[in-house]
């Protein structure tokens, strides 16, 4: 995506400056996004007004290696009456860079840890060689903001209140804000409006609840530290998702909320699920000591229809807690496990939301969920005094949100080894699916629509936008059309494809009223569906598709 070196030019780095500021001949081929600016710059000849402004993503290559890095700068001005290329090196730092000023040892970074870049020392001026990073080209008249990822580094720009309700599982916009003003977390730039009113179609139509019914509460946790008491349920799915997964099963920390969950085939597992769990925990240091349980067959007994496997299941979970220290407690006969309960009440309600906002098939809510843990272990929470997140208190480490994305949202990957390359008209890149982060590897999880497969990508562009998929009407009625008849799924609904787009009843009318006479319109390409209701066998997994040149003058610049 790095343009050719002959569209390369130098830019000083200027301390004084609160904006970066480009000519306007540059301005031009750099910025993404270009509009006219308003914006008053006062340099040693008075007031300027700036012509344009625009998104600025720069590329710089280290002479030694060839190695090109990313960075984003974030809103830019050109300038007509520039003379040079000035960067705000206030904003660079602000954005993760490193400038390092030395006799005979002068270098930029890009990011800690990254090549060192020779300064260009020119009169006194320190510039560097930039060039432009071009990305993929979308409709215009959407807003988009480019967060992309380069050599293991993620670069997410900042968004508003609204992009990051949508990463963030639908988070409550006031707890969001509270975590920002109290700069909690790394990697959470937040721009525009900061109002903490939820206008989201997707929260309102994903999350309805009804009115609780008035209860005494349960008696408040004895824990008092990580790993004291840990609650677990299992939730049964009528669904499977695309990797044949029809159970999910919980483990919640009763002190600090640290949760972890883990889908299966068959109720079967939850004891080789507890191991895992245990190892985990034990990976983070530490020591499970009590586990609290439901009396479902999965945990006590019961789970075959003869008394030898009644038996064996007993033995199975009891027999590895014991081997292990840990005390297992059961609840009194019809009574629920309290916090599990609520775990699942809370995550399936974002899963909602989140699988509705991408409007994605079913199929993807083992996905959907597991992201919703990894997003909630990094949120800081109420239980641990609002400061501080399960993941922070477990590992000691500062939470980074620099790698959310939106889930479900358009990702554009790099093909390796992409034998047609150079062949013109074949596209370079690819488009997947962003479904959260793998437990093994870094980058980004995403699925192949095509394959039907799951991969991780490292070079890529994200585009959470998702108004060219919306139309909520039409995506509700598509849906329920699908599962009512027992048809397969499509991994993705576009609103606007719709065959009986003219035919759209009232949104108030009883969703079970008959349609129009003409039929709902269907896709081929999906995995065997199970109908609601039915309990879920396991399914094998569903196979793989048919392949497919600056002046020596001094400029400093200040915004007004």
């Amino acid at each position: 995506l790095m343009s050719s070196a002959s569209t390369s030019v130098e830019a000083a780095v200027d301390s004084g400056s609160d904006v970066h500021v480009l000519t306007l001949e540059d301005a031009i081929r750099f910025f993404d996004k270009q509009e006219l600016s308003n914006l008053l710059i006062e340099g040693v000849s008075g007031l300027t007004r700036a012509d344009i402004k625009g998104h600025l993503v720069l590329t710089v290559k280290d002479p030694t290696s060839g190695q090109r890095f990313h960075i984003d700068c974030g809103l830019a001005h050109g300038v007509k009456s520039c003379p040079i290329n000035l960067l705000s090196l206030s904003l660079l730092i602000r954005a993760g860079a490193i400038a390092h000023f030395e006799r005979d040892n002068c270098y930029f970074q890009t990011h800690q840890g990254s090549a060192k870049i020779p300064f260009i020392q020119d009169h006194g001026l320190f510039k560097l060689r930039i060039a432009p990073t071009l990305v993929p080209q979308v409709d215009q008249s959407q807003t988009v903001h480019h967060a992309y990822t380069v050599n293991g580094r993620s670069f997410a720009t900042s968004g508003d209140l609204r992009l990051w309700h949508r990463r963030v599982r639908h988070m409550d916009p006031t707890e969001l804000l509270r975590i920002h003003n109290h700069e909690l977390v790394r990697g959470f730039k937040l721009r525009g409006s900061k109002s903490t009113a939820c206008d989201c179609d997707t929260c309102r139509q994903a999350k309805p609840r009804r009115w609780a019914i008035p209860s005494v509460a349960p008696e408040a946790s004895e824990a008092t530290f990580l790993g004291h008491t840990v609650s677990s349920d299992v939730k049964v799915l009528p669904y499977r998702s695309f990797r044949g997964f029809g159970y999910c099963v919980n483990f919640v920390d009763h002190f600090s909320r640290l949760g972890f969950v883990y889908c299966m085939t068959s109720k079967d597992e939850v004891t080789a699920k507890l191991r895992q769990y245990v190892n985990d925990m034990r990976r983070l240091g530490i020591q499970v000591r009590n586990i609290q349980t439901d009396r479902g067959s999965e945990y006590f007994a019961q789970e075959g229809p003869g008394r030898f496997n009644q038996e064996r299941n007993l033995h199975e979970f009891d027999t590895y807690c014991h081997s292990v220290g840990i005390r297992h407690v059961v609840k009194p006969v019809e009574m629920k496990e309290h916090l599990a309960e609520a775990w699942f009440k809370e995550h399936f309600a974002a899963v909602n939301a989140m699988l509705w906002d991408a409007r994605l098939s079913p199929a993807f809510w083992a996905d959907a969920v597991e992201y919703s843990q990894f997003l909630y272990n990094r949120v800081p929470n109420k239980h641990l005094g609002g400061n501080l997140s399960p993941w922070q208190a477990a590992t000691g480490q500062h939470d980074d949100w620099s790698r959310f994305r939106v889930f479900g949202c358009d990702v554009y990957a790099h093909r390796p080894n992409n034998e047609f390359a150079k062949v013109p008209g074949i596209p370079r890149g690819q488009k997947l699916i962003f479904v959260g982060f793998h437990p093994d590897r870094s980058g980004f999880k995403c699925f192949d629509p095509e394959t039907r497969q799951y991969k991780v990508v490292g070079d890529c562009y994200f585009y959470e936008d998702f108004s060219s998929r919306i139309n909520s009407l039409r995506h509700f009625d598509s849906r329920r059309a699908l599962l009512k008849s027992q048809a397969d799924q499509p991994v993705q609904v576009d609103d606007f494809d719709d065959a009986n787009g003219d035919a759209v009843r009232g949104l108030f009318l009883d969703p079970d009223s008959p349609r129009p006479a003409s039929e709902p319109a269907t896709s081929s390409a999906l995995l065997p569906s199970t109908a609601l209701g039915k309990q879920p066998q396991p399914a094998a997994q569903p196979t793989m598709d048919a392949a497919r040149g600056g002046a020596s003058t001094t400029w400093s610049a200040i915004a007004r």
